[in-house]
């Protein structure tokens, strides 16, 4: 999904950002030894492979992530299950958490396998719009096209 996703920004006039030093040794040294990391980020290797708690891992790595100053937002394609009541993580709650740490960096939800683990997307939906400040959409080309527009209504202003 990554490509896609890639593809999609691209096709809407959205810059990929490169690779943060700093960054980039944090993420490296969370990632398995045979993983290749850049931009996108495909999280499960590391999270997965962690000797930390999956939420506190994924919460870790995106942070890294953000930190980056060349990205000013991020769309995260991220599984649904991960805000199932039968476990510690709550999706919602991390993605909360980066959005109050990184109030000037537009963050995107894309849920996915939701009916796999019988988790209602809508459940998610609403616990996230409670916060007004990470919208869910359903693919990533549509997150891409919603960032898109809202980077060229900024640069308008900017130029107003």
């Amino acid at each position: 999904m990554g490509i896609y996703t890639l593809d999609a920004c691209n096709k809407y006039g959205l810059n990929i950002a490169g690779p943060h030093t700093e960054t980039m040794e944090k993420i490296v040294k969370a990632a398995p030894h045979w993983f290749n990391v850049g931009n996108p980020l495909d999280l499960w290797p590391i999270i997965s492979t962690s000797e930390k708690p999956i939420e506190e891992s994924l919460r870790d790595t995106i942070f890294a992530f953000m930190k980056n100053p060349a990205i000013d937002s991020v769309i995260l394609f991220l599984a649904a299950w991960m805000e199932n009541e039968n476990t510690p993580l709550l999706l919602t709650e991390i993605i909360s958490a980066i959005a109050d740490a990184f109030p000037d960096k537009a963050v995107v939800l894309c849920p996915y396998e939701g009916w796999v683990h019988d988790v209602d997307i809508q459940i998610i939906e609403n616990k996230l719009k409670k916060t007004g400040k990470v919208p869910i959409i359903p693919t990533p080309d549509r997150a891409a096209k919603a960032l898109g527009t809202a980077a060229k209504y900024y640069e308008f202003l900017q130029n107003v």
